[in-house]
């Protein structure tokens, strides 16, 4: 991987993978990752044997990424306490969300947010149910031992300087909590497609029988490879586009022109650009 993107600096991007749990290994390549190879980030899961990234036996781990004011990308994974509990339920339909926001909250109410305020986090698939469950998460601060310092402007302030992907997450409901929640510049592009994506068709949403969208995207930086753009490419969202159209309650031309307010520098360098063509027919 790290060849390739050496090769086509323009085109890919990477994160690099980590020896989690072993915090004097990940260390070392975490100096490796970014000093040698010049990734663009670090790739952490939510949890390593059921101990999440907001424990103390992880702070030398998110000091030095503090320390590099690190991108770092946070993908979920089945923590050995809850893999299937529901039979015949894989542990990727409900465990992945969950993990999220327990890795969410670990990190705000440990205080591991506002002690490394350098590090840009990036959580998958919309936060999990983090937005969802925003309001009892604030509501529940005041109960934290040493909330003053360890949260001292409450949970959803931080969790509003997180950035979020969408992938596995292009559907009404994760997505209106999620646009509740923070702002559109923190949104990234992300997708799992095919992977877990409904179809737009099992959405009934108002204006789906009367317009599709087409997305051509000629400047795009994917969460998974935020360095590198990809020209001209038809990008299948799993519908995305129409479910923040609906969300928002407005047009889709009100869509294309609130993509297009998306920042041309963000949490990396030039961040992408989504354009966003629409045009009337059946689905």
């Amino acid at each position: 991987m790290a060849k390739l993107v050496q090769d086509r600096p323009a085109r890919f991007g990477m994160f690099a993978a980590m020896p989690l749990p072993d915090a004097d290994a990940t260390l070392r390549e975490i100096e490796y990752a970014l000093d040698t190879l010049k990734s663009d980030g670090i790739g952490l899961f939510t949890s390593y044997q059921s101990v999440w990234l907001g424990d103390r036996a992880f702070d030398p781990v998110m000091e030095e990424l503090n320390r590099r004011g690190a991108l770092v990308f946070v993908h979920p994974t089945a923590a050995a306490c809850c893999m299937n509990l529901i039979p015949d339920a894989h542990p990727g339909v409900m465990e992945y969300g969950t993990d999220t926001t327990r890795d969410i909250l670990g990190i705000l109410f440990s205080g591991a947010a506002v002690r490394y305020p350098k590090i840009r986090f990036i959580w998958s698939h919309a936060g999990g149910t983090a937005p969802f469950l925003a309001g009892r998460i604030e509501a529940s601060v005041r109960r934290v031992k040493d909330h003053a310092r360890r949260l001292p402007h409450g949970a959803i302030s931080e969790m509003r300087k997180f950035h979020y992907d969408v992938a596995g997450a292009a559907n009404p409901g994760a997505l209106a909590s999620l646009i509740k929640l923070v702002a559109i510049s923190q949104v990234l592009f992300g997708t799992d497609y095919p992977s877990g994506t409904a179809s737009s068709r099992d959405w009934p949403i108002a204006d789906s029988r009367e317009a599709t969208c087409r997305r051509s995207i000629a400047t795009t930086r994917c969460a998974c490879c935020p360095a590198s753009p990809r020209s001209a490419i038809e990008c299948q969202l799993g519908g995305t586009c129409e479910f923040l159209g609906a969300i928002r309650a407005r047009p889709r031309q009100a869509l294309a022109a609130a993509v297009q307010t998306l920042p041309q520098r963000g949490p990396w360098r030039n961040q992408r650009r989504l354009q966003v063509a629409s045009r009337r027919g059946r689905p």
